[in-house]
């Protein structure tokens, strides 16, 4: 009766946290994660902070990027930070992390970006730039009312082409390019920029709302081979294609892939399909999880 207990527990707690920082799988060469939040040891280490959706939170080596993370609640199957998160991150304030010094963002959908927010960044950070699209701008222009034209011009505009721009500020270098968004059909509109950050000596490519055949083309157009890419940032529905998984993903050759986007209100459905065919993924479902990894 005893052991039969302690199985149950046992089942429990994998239910809980279906998703492992550290897998048993070798498909991806892997980064330790065996570092905890309380470390003395944090050199060389990236930490990442999940802020809701698909907004994340980097830092190494004292230089600190957020992507799509100035957002707020939309609706019910988007995570999104609180107010609170959000004025932490304006302020220089959250938790194990340094002041932002660059703000990137994929598109303009709500889920991602927040015009007030991102203006109220950029009001309190002088010396913070904002690299995204033209649509970008133009929100946060009719934010300003056509005012602070210092501010605007800290708008780093990434031309919506299969050229790829490069931005570098503070010791942190972006390459940006056009990565269309999901179902275009829907969303012809919408202009999505991937995003490969080169912060100390990681690099992490941030794809936005992207899908596998937007991505298997784009190999035809710029060259991502041989990026030497520490963490892919995904939406979650490209790891549930599974037939096709093998070739534009495995082509990219990251270490570790970081599961995004997925619905709070059926996550571990979500992660428990993801990781039956991929167990080497880090799935971020919580706001404010963090992971520590060290090449």
């Amino acid at each position: 009766m005893i052991k039969h207990f302690l199985i149950e527990i046992i089942l429990i707690l994998l239910w809980i946290n279906p998703c492992p920082l550290i897998s048993q799988t070798t498909a991806l060469s892997p980064l330790n994660t065996g570092i905890s939040e309380n470390s003395n040891d944090r050199e060389n280490v990236l930490q990442i902070s999940y802020i809701g959706n698909m907004g994340v939170l980097l830092e190494a080596g004292q230089h600190t990027v957020l992507v799509d993370g100035l957002h707020q609640n939309y609706k019910p199957i988007y995570e999104h930070p609180t107010h609170e998160t959000v004025q932490q991150l304006i302020k220089g304030e959250y938790p194990s992390f340094s002041e932002i010094e660059l703000i990137l963002v994929t598109h303009k959908h709500k889920d991602h970006f927040s015009p007030k927010y991102t203006y109220d960044f950029l009001r309190y950070n002088s010396e913070a730039i904002l690299v995204g699209s033209a649509q970008l701008k133009e929100e946060i222009e009719k934010v300003s009312k056509g005012k602070e034209k210092k501010l605007i011009d800290r708008v780093e505009v990434v031309p919506y082409s299969y050229n790829i721009n490069q931005v570098i500020h503070k010791g942190i270098e972006v390459e940006s390019f056009r990565c269309d968004h999901t179902n275009p059909a829907r969303h012809k509109n919408i202009e999505n920029i991937a995003h490969i950050i080169s912060i100390d000596q990681y690099n992490v490519l941030h794809l936005g709302d992207t899908d596998i055949e937007t991505l298997n083309n784009l190999f035809h157009k710029i060259n991502l081979l041989n990026r030497d890419l520490d963490i892919v940032i995904l939406p979650y529905w490209m790891l549930l294609e599974t037939s096709s998984l093998a070739d534009p993903i495995k082509k990219l050759n990251p270490k570790k892939i970081i599961a995004t986007h997925i619905d709070p209100t059926n996550w571990s459905k979500t992660v428990a399909n993801i990781e039956q065919d991929i167990p080497n993924v880090i799935c971020f479902t919580k706001v404010n999880e963090k992971i520590y990894l060290r090449k």
